[in-house]
């Protein structure tokens, strides 16, 4: 089966809608930007294509947070896209946008606040009254939840920092690492050559 027609039977369910925005790399469906949360990626094996959340399910809950991750597992995504920023005293937080604006109550760039600071960011109301209070998360935070793969997009936070943070949440063997930069492919590959690495323009 092609992957466009693993992704068109798995869209007939219900559960998948692919958005005309992706893009197709080598071994992934990557989306560019999508009015939808979640996505087909070709998996190792043959004919298998694996669901992806995008931030997490986000049109079911507000992006990049564990409330988008815990709805993703909910309808049995494998894996979910985040995007991974550094606060302003080092620790690596989810937020797709460089600016706190669009997404919490509180406005300006996430690498000028403090992590305590970032975390009582209401990242909810914007999508919902019933997400009123839901946090901007740690990844650490993130990576406290069970089950699914965490596909970690470094939009600022160095490489060397992420992998910290993974390896001290014990999660190596359920992270993958993309970047735009090819220096952080290469870090974490010489760190660790099991994680799997993609470059991301």
């Amino acid at each position: 089966m092609t992957p466009s027609a693993a992704v068109r039977a798995i869209a007939t369910t219900g559960l998948l809608v692919l958005l005309s925005g992706s893009a197709l790399r080598v071994g992934s469906l990557l989306p560019t930007r999508s009015p939808d949360a979640l996505f087909a990626q070709p998996s190792a094996a043959a004919g298998a294509v694996s669901v992806v959340g995008w931030g997490g399910y986000s049109s079911a809950a507000p992006e990049n947070t564990l409330a988008a991750l815990n709805a993703a597992t909910d309808v049995g995504a494998a894996r979910a896209w985040i995007d991974v920023r550094l606060s302003s005293d080092g620790i690596p937080v989810l937020m797709r946008d460089a600016t706190l604006d669009r997404t919490t109550d509180c406005s300006g760039p996430v690498a000028e606040m403090p992590a305590a600071a970032l975390t009582e960011c209401d990242a909810g109301s914007w999508f919902s009254s019933s997400f009123a209070g839901e946090s901007v998360p740690t990844l650490a935070d993130a990576l406290a939840l069970p089950g699914m793969t965490l596909w970690l997009h470094l939009a600022d936070a160095p490489a060397d920092v992420v992998l910290a943070a993974v390896s001290a949440a014990g999660a190596v063997d359920r992270v993958a690492i993309a970047s735009p930069r090819a220096a952080d492919i290469n870090g974490v590959e010489a760190a660790d050559p099991s994680i799997e690495t993609d470059f991301v323009a």
